[in-house]
């Protein structure tokens, strides 16, 4: 039984580092960009409230691969590239509550761009990814929400609005 559930284990993770294309070993590429490099809290874009959220959102940034650390990065899919916001959230709640649940339908945030729609990724290994964030009321989280988008828009993202979507409640930015 014990050997099952390692080799059960291993699958796992296994599976889960070739979904979202985590490689390991350094890059030196131009188009590389650590995940702590995404974040600059002086620069805020926009701050709106959304719920028992506050999102205020610092940067948007269009890179071919990410780096996780100096052992592990992910890279995008051929032909498209990461579109990465650079975030905070505070719970403005009176209850613990989760950002972003993927578990809900009903809780959705995406990029459109000239009438087209990109679903949020995740990037399965880092701390610093936003969704599904559970805070205790007034406390925040700086990190990200990555957004894999085809290659040949995603240097437009300046152009690009970010809508979050809670069963009826909407909320937008646009990230010039």
């Amino acid at each position: 039984m014990k050997k099952h559930f390692t080799l059960l284990f291993a699958l796992l993770i296994t599976c889960s580092f070739s979904a979202c294309n985590l490689t390991t070993g350094s890059s030196e590429s131009s188009e590389a960009t650590v995940l702590t490099d995404f974040i600059d809290t002086n620069n805020v874009i926009d701050m709106k409230s959304f719920g028992n959220w506050e999102i205020t959102i610092h940067s948007a940034e269009a890179k071919k691969e990410i780096v996780k650390d100096s052992r592990a990065s992910y890279n995008a899919k051929e032909k498209y590239k990461f579109v990465v916001i650079g975030a905070t959230v505070k719970n403005v709640g009176n209850d613990e509550d989760t950002f972003l649940p993927t578990t809900l339908s009903n809780s959705i945030v995406k990029i459109v761009y000239n009438e087209n729609e990109y679903l949020s990724t995740r990037l399965a290994v880092s701390s610093l990814d936003l969704k599904l964030t559970t805070l205790k009321p007034s406390d925040s989280k700086t990190g990200i929400i990555v957004f894999e988008v085809p290659e040949d828009i995603a240097d437009s993202y300046e152009d690009f609005e970010l809508v979050f979507t809670y069963n009826d409640d909407i909320c937008s930015f646009l990230l010039k």
